[in-house]
């Protein structure tokens, strides 16, 4: 049972004497995030005392409007997305 103790302290003390390990790595500043403008929603007309019909137009147009506001916000962030893998490939030199 000693003998397997002192075999094991020789062992753990061999790794600990082993120099660390050096590491590259890259620095990448993140991009600066797009600039979003948010749209003006149509509902935002609404005024007490309206017709149904006018109001159901207005809800009509607020949804036409956020389609078309998602569409652009899914552009912005796809191209916001590749921006880090382009500064990778063009980026600097590992570091150690």
């Amino acid at each position: 049972m000693v003998r397997l103790l002192l075999a094991t302290c020789a062992v753990l003390a061999g790794c600990a004497t082993s120099p660390p390990a050096r590491v590259e790595y890259r620095i990448i500043s993140p991009p600066e995030p797009p600039e979003i403008t948010r749209p003006v929603l149509p509902v935002s007309r609404l005024q007490p005392g309206m017709d149904a019909g006018t109001v159901l137009q207005l809800h009509r147009e607020t949804i036409v409007v956020l389609i078309g506001f998602v569409k652009e916000l899914e552009v912005l962030l796809d191209a916001y997305r590749q921006q880090p893998e382009e500064n990778a490939e063009d980026g600097d030199p590992p570091h150690k």
